[in-house]
């Protein structure tokens, strides 16, 4: 104990670590002093002579046993996603390959591998080989649309989950505070003006602006009824959707004939998707 032991001075310095006192005259008493930085310590002190007393190094030997089992879990931890991960991928990649050859057109699986082998080797002859009509329904056609289909699933994915965590409910999802609902009825609005006032308001830009103001709308409620707890957000969130759902009813209706053009965007299409709307969407769910 007595190399151990430190002045008074110098143990108010430990003050600033995650450190233990027990009083002389109370053994069974221990209270914990202060947080920062680095490793815990376990300080003793006589109420009498005001003496501290430092004992480090059997609690720096349990934390260290215990960084290193939480080192060792977080790499198995993350060489098992890894792992996963790199498998599902795999799988993914056979499964859009999979997908290019299925069509009125049938292409063998073979031969989708070898057109996109091709094209980003840049192998004429190899392209030329499989045939300009395979090679254009593969790589003009098909692909650009699963590639975008893929990407959009990933992002919807990403929602759910950031819903998820935000509201603490697994069953959530963007329609729960009403937020795939604003952007619905932004787009709805924009195809009813272009189709009858003759404007050209881009829909995408309106369907996001009513999204960000339905987000806006339901914290609004939320804060207004006690808090941004998820109790609320999803309450306010469903009166909110259920507004505008009527509120998309009533823009059908005055559509009439139209109404297919706004139908057919709610259920949405992947049809006639290029590359250049990949490269769009791609780096969103990426980033």
């Amino acid at each position: 104990m007595g190399d151990a032991a430190i002045s008074q001075n110098t143990c108010l310095c430990l003050c600033r670590r995650l450190a233990v006192i027990q009083l002389c005259g109370f053994p069974e008493l221990w209270i914990a002093v202060g947080s920062g930085f680095g490793p815990p310590a376990l300080v003793s002190a006589c109420s009498c002579c005001g003496q501290f007393f430092y004992w480090r190094r059997p609690l720096e030997r349990k934390l260290i046993e215990e960084r290193k089992l939480i080192l060792e879990d977080y790499r198995h931890s993350r060489a098992l996603c890894l792992g996963v991960g790199l498998l599902m991928a795999l799988l993914l990649a056979a499964l859009i390959c999979a997908g290019v050859g299925l069509g009125a057109m049938e292409i063998s699986y073979r031969q989708v591998l070898a057109i996109i082998w091709a094209k980003f080797s840049g192998n004429g002859a190899q392209l030329s080989q499989a045939g300009a009509h395979a090679a254009a329904v593969v790589w003009e056609i098909r692909l650009p649309r699963i590639i975008c289909g893929v990407f959009v699933g990933a992002g919807l994915a990403i929602a759910g989950v950031m819903f998820q965590a935000i509201l603490q409910n697994p069953l959530a999802d963007p329609y729960t505070l009403g937020i795939s609902t604003g952007a619905a009825f932004g787009a709805s609005l924009a195809i009813f003006l272009n189709i009858t006032w003759g404007l050209l308001l881009p829909v995408p830009l309106l369907a996001l602006a009513f999204a960000l103001a339905t987000l806006a709308a339901v914290i609004a409620i939320s804060l207004r009824g006690g808090g941004l707890v998820s109790a609320n957000l999803i309450i306010a969130g469903i009166i909110v959707s259920a507004i505008l759902s009527a509120g998309i009813s009533f823009i059908k209706m005055l559509a009439g004939e139209n109404v297919s053009a706004i139908v057919y965007w709610l259920m949405g299409s992947l049809g006639s998707r290029e590359w250049g709307d990949a490269t769009l969407v791609a780096p969103v769910v990426l980033i």
